[in-house]
């Protein structure tokens, strides 16, 4: 009964260590399939050998206690357990296992390194790559940022040469001035002091004569005015004898190309327009001073005659000619009728010569004339009339336009070499008066663009800008019945 009773009991621990020996496995399988699960995933490394201590920590105790539950069995229970060896299965079982958890759990963790540091090298040779770029764009932006300050520096240099000449210029000329004003000052005290029967006969002579004569006074107060205009301002600046006329002789397209410092794709669509270009004095009256003799060249040496005295009557025989110059305004009637019938009589004597060609060429030694020359015959009044002239036709032509109300540049029209802020709409409407094409080529920084005001005339006038100063195109052979 006794043996009956110890066999039952033996039979159910043996049932109990069965199933919990298939829980283990259960257990490890399912270890096995969360481990199998973790690939691809970083997983640390000491995270990974914690789980492994704990599970073979409990292990171990289980071990611990399940051999200790077999020493308290009899020995009888102990031979038969030996024969059948379970625990010692079930530990070699628990060791492979493990063995294997270790195995795979440092071969995931090998993968995952090799993963990291692949990933870690590919980082760095992009990193390389964009640090090489960024330091090939430093160094061409501090090669263009070194280029512009030579370029710069350079210009610097060049305006520094020519402010010292044009101020070395000054100095002479202002000595001479005062040298000539004092020679005056005691010439003239002297003759008071002094005087003489024979000048006071002269001078009332002299006086008699232009009495007696009005055309002699009109040709006096104008001759007069001018002279005044000159002194106060073009004369009074000492300016280099080459650059002294007007206008100057056409100058080639390449010389053109220099002047402007065009590239050689600009230089080509330039010179498909232009066959050259005609310098003008560098002052205020510069616009005036190149559309003047543009528009001039038009009306004398290619107008026919009806177009010629059309203009004559229709416009300038209506116009204005008020003088403003330094603090000076000339509104009288008189005096203005006397310019504009002086300019006409000028502008006739031209226009009468006999071919085009011996008109072109009075007409540029009208224009340049800055001084008196005997030699070619020019006193150099006509320059001051025409500008005189091609101001108050601006002024006219603005007030009858429909800019007039918010045209606010005015008061810069008419003065003397004082420069107008809104030329567009001055070209603009003087295009559409006079029924002209202009073409205007802005030039800046080795650039240009072109401007086009009343395309569709048959007429044509080229004016060069360039900021600050206007200059006249001299139009291509193929161009050349349009202007």
């Amino acid at each position: 009964m006794q043996h009956h009773s110890d066999e039952v009991t033996k039979s159910k621990e043996r049932n109990n260590f069965e199933l919990e020996n298939r829980d283990r496995k259960e257990i490890f399988r399912r270890l096995k399939q969360f481990f199998d699960k973790i690939i691809g995933f970083e997983i640390k490394y000491n995270f990974i050998q914690q789980r492994l201590n704990e599970i073979e920590e409990k292990f171990n105790k289980q071990l611990t206690k399940n051999e200790s539950k077999l020493d308290i069995q009899s020995n009888d229970q102990i031979e038969e357990s030996q024969q059948q060896n379970p625990i010692q299965k079930q530990q070699q079982q628990y060791n492979s296992l493990i063995t294997e958890i270790e195995q795979r759990v440092n071969n995931q963790l090998k993968v995952i390194q090799e993963s990291n540091l692949k990933e870690l090298k590919q980082k760095e040779e992009q990193n390389n790559i964009w640090k090489d770029k960024i330091e090939i764009d430093i160094q061409n932006l501090l090669k263009s940022i070194k280029e512009e300050q030579n370029r710069e520096l350079k210009e610097s240099i060049l305006q520094i040469k020519l402010k010292d000449e044009q101020n070395n210029s000054w100095k002479e000329k202002v000595e001479m001035d005062i040298q000539n004003l004092l020679k005056q000052i005691k010439e003239n005290y002297q003759q008071k002091q002094c005087p003489s029967n024979d000048n006071n006969v002269t001078n009332q002579s002299n006086i008699t004569q232009r009495q007696s004569s009005s055309n002699e006074q009109n040709g006096e107060i104008i001759k007069n005015t001018i002279e005044d205009i000159y002194s106060q301002t073009t004369r009074r600046r000492h300016v280099p004898g080459q650059y002294q006329p007007f206008i100057h002789q056409m100058q080639s397209q390449s010389d053109l190309a220099k002047y402007y410092n065009l590239k050689l794709e600009y230089k080509k669509t330039i010179c498909q327009y232009m066959k050259g270009f005609r310098q003008v004095r560098g002052d205020g009256n510069c616009f005036y001073s190149s559309f003047g003799f543009g528009y001039l060249s038009l009306l004398i040496v290619h107008y026919d005659q009806n177009q010629y005295d059309e203009f004559l009557n229709s416009v300038i025989k209506k116009m204005r000619f008020r003088i403003y110059y330094q603090s000076t305004k000339i509104d009288d009637e008189k005096i203005e009728t006397q310019f504009r019938e002086e300019f006409i009589k000028r502008l006739n004597c031209i226009r009468n010569l006999e071919n085009t060609e011996m008109r072109q060429d009075e007409l540029f030694k009208q224009f340049s004339a800055y001084e008196k020359q005997e030699d070619q015959q020019a006193d150099g009044y006509f320059y001051a009339l025409s500008t005189i002239f091609f101001r108050n036709l601006s002024l006219h032509f603005i007030q009858q336009s429909e800019y007039k109300d918010n045209f606010t540049d005015k008061d810069t029209l008419l003065p003397w070499e004082s420069e107008c802020n809104s030329n567009e709409i001055v070209i603009l409407i003087l295009a559409q008066q006079l029924q002209i094409n202009i073409v205007v080529f802005y030039f800046d920084k080795e650039q240009f663009k072109m401007m086009e005001y009343n395309k569709e005339a048959k007429r044509k006038i080229i004016l060069l800008l360039k900021p600050g100063h206007y200059n006249l195109g001299v139009p291509n052979i193929e161009n050349e019945d349009n202007i």
